[in-house]
C-alpha cells in the first residue's frame, strides 16, 4: 500500500541519492530505526543498505529459484519452504558430486556465500517481531509490471532519454499522480520561441525539395 516508485538507469551512486530524494518526500529518514533492503543479491542493490543503514534481505523468490535448479522442487527441504536446511543440503551436496553437477552445485555454493548476510527471514530475528512484517516475494512482480511489460514487448527500440522519460510516466500513473501532473502542466505557459528560431525553421523546410518525404522508406524500429 502507498508504494513509492523509483528507477533508472544509472550508476550504484545516482541511483540511491535519486532513491533517497524520493523516499524523503514520504518519509523521516533522519527518525528511521531500522529497514529492510531486499534484493537478487546484485552488488549495487547492497550498497543502498550503506546509504539507509538497513538490513540485507535475500528476495526468496531469486533464492528459491537457485535452489530449484540444484536440488529441485521435489526435494523435502524445499517443499516444506525450509530454505536453511536446503542451503545446508547444497553446500554438502558439493562434496559429494562430480561432473556438471558439481558445476551447479559450486555455483550454487558461490552464489550462497555471496548473499550469506540476506539468507536468513529478518523476522525471526527481531525480539519484537509483529504480524504486519512482510517477506520481500512481490519484488519481481513490481519489477515486471512497471518495468518489463512495458519496455521489453515485441518491436521496441529505445533511447536511453526515452526510457528515463516512460519510466517516470510509469511512476506517475502507478502512483496515482498522472492525472494532477497533467493538469498542472495543461496549466503552465507555453515555452516562448523567439522570430529567429522561427526563421531556421522555415528557411530549412523552404530549401527542402518538397517531394523527399514521398522518397522516404519506412523507419526499422520505432525510437522514443
Amino acid at each position: 500500500m502507498n508504494k513509492t516508485i523509483y528507477a533508472d538507469l544509472c550508476g550504484a551512486e545516482e541511483y540511491w541519492a535519486g532513491m533517497t530524494l524520493k523516499l524523503a518526500r514520504s518519509y523521516d529518514l533522519a527518525g528511521l530505526g531500522w529497514s529492510v533492503l531486499g534484493g537478487d543479491g546484485a552488488g549495487w542493490v547492497k550498497e543502498g543498505c550503506e546509504q539507509f543503514g538497513s538490513r540485507f534481505q535475500l528476495d526468496r523468490y531469486h533464492l528459491n529459484r537457485e535452489l530449484r535448479a540444484v536440488l529441485g522442487a521435489d526435494h523435502d527441504a524445499m517443499a516444506e519452504g525450509k530454505v536453511e536446511q536446503a542451503c545446508q543440503i547444497a553446500w554438502g551436496l558439493g562434496r559429494k558430486v562430480k561432473g556438471e553437477q558439481a558445476k551447479r552445485i559450486a555455483g550454487l555454493s558461490s552464489y550462497l556465500r555471496d548473499n550469506s548476510s540476506g539468507l536468513s527471514d529478518y523476522r525471526l530475528d527481531l525480539a519484537d517481531r509483529e504480524a504486519s512484517l512482510r517477506r520481500t516475494g512481490a519484488i519481481e512482480r513490481n519489477v515486471d509490471k512497471l518495468v518489463v511489460r512495458r519496455m521489453k514487448n515485441q518491436g521496441m527500440s529505445w533511447r536511453i532519454r526515452g526510457v528515463r522519460r516512460m519510466l517516470c510516466v510509469r511512476f506517475l500513473y502507478l502512483e496515482g499522480a498522472l492525472k494532477d501532473r497533467l493538469q498542472r502542466l495543461s496549466r503552465a505557459p507555453l515555452p516562448a520561441i523567439s522570430a529567429s528560431q522561427v526563421h531556421q525553421v522555415t528557411e530549412k523546410v523552404l530549401k527542402e525539395k518538397a517531394d523527399n518525404w514521398l522518397e522516404a522508406g519506412p523507419p526499422g524500429s520505432h525510437h522514443i
